[in-house]
């Protein structure tokens, strides 16, 4: 079991249901004795109405003025009894016991009552409460031996009826555990929760370090995840900082190849400056790709803010159309003014500046670029042109690095690969497919929006 709100829920269960069932017992064991109580209240009470109704006639014979009220009594088998005797003989007993008797507690009664439990012959078990009494209702002193006793079945159903009404009372109590519980586990994770919630933040780009109030016990793991944060954007930002040392580095040399290919040039050695020309190209274009990923890595991880779309296309076929060595190609944008998204300006110009380019390249006449909103977290961009587009089998390919599909055009190749990656560093996607509109290549580029433009 992995969840801790699991495990937590299997203890508090698990809790409750012990403590249910030791309350349960628990009262079970006090309906116990506080029926025992009951019951042997009553035996006395029945006793004291023996004793005020016991007389010794002329004869010397006891006798009863009148019988005790209670319907039982006058039931063979009815569950309450009583009996009175003298010197060990049992002289009068109720209509209950019929022709048998209680048994005696032993042969020295006191005047106190005392209690004691019997099983009959015949299986019967007996609460029986029994006193020497030594007045009787008219006065006459003699010790008699008075006996009550009932059937422990009655006590039961006395303990019975009790734990009836005992029920709602204990339902109560699992109603109020199983609140307690639920309220245990939503106040005492919800530091945890919180701790999700900024990790996701993070995560989401919409935070660079974990905010919010955290009890002292998770303080100490918020404040090292924090320094671990701080830790990766200082690594991050040195290799953006080394990146562009490289690039500047590389940048000389490369120019200084470039003049030597254009004195070869000159000197008439054109195939030694077309070898270093094409090398040169190469080289620039892998430095290019590499600077790319560094920066969409290192942005990607650090976040950025909002940048609106519509301006960057404008820039770019403000560009594309004044380079353009076609006047019959048309650059038309279809851009919402209010749409977002959450990638660096840098970014952004340089995946839709290589998409349009490349429909420059292979379009005939019309080179479109539109973009909404998809879903809540994604904008997406679409170029499509009018060319003659690429077979099935080799649209996957078509972004794959150093992949040309027509050695007769200009380029290293790795443009589209520079595409993919700077969009998948940003948790977008890429796909290729054949445009249904203008029957040529379409690009569609899913990119995050900001995060208050995806809650709204």
């Amino acid at each position: 079991m992995t969840s801790l709100r699991q495990r937590l829920v299997v203890i508090g269960v698990t809790a409750v249901a012990a403590g249910l069932l030791l309350a349960a017992i628990g009262i079970g064991v006090v309906l116990d004795r506080a029926a025992e109580r009951r019951a042997v209240r009553e035996l006395v009470d029945h006793m004291g109405v023996l004793g005020s109704v016991v007389y010794i006639d002329t004869g010397g014979e006891l006798n009863v003025s009148r019988e005790p009220a209670d319907p039982r009594f006058h039931l063979i088998a009815g569950g309450l009894y009583w009996q009175m005797g003298r010197q060990g003989r049992v002289e009068l007993r109720s209509q209950s016991l019929g022709a048998k008797s209680l048994p005696w507690l032993g042969d020295s009664p006191t005047s106190q009552p005392r209690n004691y439990r019997r099983v009959t012959e015949d299986g019967q078990a007996l609460l029986i409460v029994e006193k020497l009494m030594t007045e009787t209702a008219v006065g006459r002193s003699a010790p008699i031996r008075v006996a009550v006793g009932v059937d422990e079945t009655e006590i039961a159903k006395l303990h019975l009826g009790v734990g009836e009404a005992a029920m709602p009372a204990l339902l109560m109590i699992a109603i109020g555990l199983g609140g307690a519980t639920w309220a245990f586990l939503h106040f005492g994770l919800a530091p945890l929760r919180v701790l999700e919630s900024s990790l996701r933040a993070v995560k989401d780009r919409r935070a660079d370090r974990l905010d919010g109030e955290f009890p002292a016990e998770v303080k100490p793991l918020v404040d090292q995840l924090n320094e671990l944060l701080e830790a990766r954007d200082r690594d991050l930002k040195r290799a953006r900082a080394r990146a562009g040392d490289l690039a500047h580095a590389l940048k000389t040399p490369l120019a200084v190849l470039s003049a030597a290919a254009r004195d070869a040039q000159v000197q008439g050695h054109s195939e030694i400056s077309r070898q270093i020309s094409s090398e040169v190209e190469r080289l620039d274009s892998i430095v290019r790709r590499e600077l790319a990923r560094a920066r969409a890595g290192v942005r990607g991880s650090l976040g950025v803010g909002a940048v609106a779309v519509a301006p960057v296309v404008e820039d770019l076929l403000r560009t594309l159309r004044h380079i353009s060595d076609r006047p019959e190609l048309r650059f038309s944008s279809l851009v919402d003014p209010a749409i977002e998204v959450a990638v660096d300006v840098t970014d952004l110009t340089e995946i839709l500046g290589n998409l349009l380019d490349n429909g420059r390249q292979w379009g005939r006449s019309t080179v479109t670029v539109s973009c909404q909103l998809f879903g809540t977290a994604f904008a997406q961009l679409i170029v499509e042109d009018d060319g003659d587009g690429l077979s099935a089998e080799d649209l996957p390919s078509l972004a794959e690095r150093g992949v040309r599909l027509d050695e007769n055009k200009p380029g290293s190749g790795l443009g589209l690969a520079i595409v993919r990656e700077l969009v998948e560093a940003y948790g977008g996607d890429l796909q290729f497919e054949k445009s249904t509109v203008l029957g040529g290549l379409k690009a569609r580029v899913l990119v995050p929006v900001p995060v208050l433009r995806g809650n709204r």
